[in-house]
């Protein structure tokens, strides 16, 4: 079904938490929807027949020709979104980057570029990439993907010292590189 709804902060679906820092108009379709992944990537794994499956799909409505538009969502397991506050460090054209607590910031580069997130403390990137800097372990590691899939490696300058990140190929473009910390 559909449902059009406004002044929304969260909607939780399957154990996912979508929060809105500002209220938001959504459009919220639910049901049974055919298609085929192959026209999206090509691999071995993906079926190659349509494949029909039930599908939650949410947008926000920005209205007819929006201009100058801003919005952010963020997303989290539903348990951690119940004890963990998000802070958008910031929401622009070429960096989304969120804190979550004290020990996890998640970052969108969508060119190259660098986040200050503390006194003293950056990260920059030679390449547009996600990325997720995790020191709640030891040592502290950062997840990095690039989804184009078009990339051999890239560079990441992490409070001074960089980290050369070999990206997967072939079947394993766009998954996620684990880089441990000094």
């Amino acid at each position: 079904g559909t449902l059009h709804a406004e002044d929304i902060t969260w909607v939780e679906h399957d154990g996912i938490r979508y929060t809105f820092p500002q209220p938001q108009k959504i459009v919220l379709h639910t049901g049974a929807v055919t298609g085929n992944w192959v026209k999206v990537l090509n691999t071995v794994s993906i079926p190659k027949s349509d494949q029909t499956k039930d599908i939650f799909n949410m947008a926000i409505e920005h209205g007819t020709n929006p201009k100058n538009g801003n919005y952010a969502y963020i997303i989290q397991p539903t348990e951690k979104a119940r004890q963990q506050k998000a802070e958008i460090l910031i929401n622009t054209d070429q960096l989304q980057a969120v804190r979550f607590g004290t020990y996890q910031i998640q970052a969108v580069f969508h060119s190259p570029g660098s986040l200050q997130y503390a006194p003293e403390k950056s990260i920059s990137v030679t390449q547009p990439c996600l990325l997720m800097l995790d020191s709640s372990t030891q040592p502290n590691k950062l997840i990095v993907s690039e989804p184009t899939q078009t990339l051999t490696s890239l560079s990441i300058t992490l409070n001074g010292t960089t980290y050369d990140v070999k990206l997967p190929t072939d079947n394993n473009c766009g998954r996620s590189q684990t880089v441990k910390l000094q």
